[in-house]
């Protein structure tokens, strides 16, 4: 499986940042375990050619591919 590009992450970040405020409701999959519903830290931010964000009750940055907005209706 291909990595996403530069661009394509940086794209991504800019979308969320336009999307989702800090304090925003997101459901963050960890690794191991079952998806965990919490509220975003931070803007998304690039690292490297990485996209990530804070959430709380995760230690330190997630990879944004870990995190998807919570749902808000039916």
């Amino acid at each position: 499986m291909r990595r996403p590009s530069l661009t394509a992450n940086r794209r991504t970040v800019d979308l969320w940042n336009l999307c989702i405020d800090p304090g925003a409701e997101v459901i963050f999959r960890p690794g191991l375990g079952q998806p965990i519903a919490t509220r975003t830290a931070s803007r998304a931010h690039m690292i490297g050619p990485d996209a990530f964000v804070f959430v709380m009750g995760a230690a330190g940055r997630v990879p944004l591919d870990r995190v998807t907005p919570a749902s808000t209706g039916a």
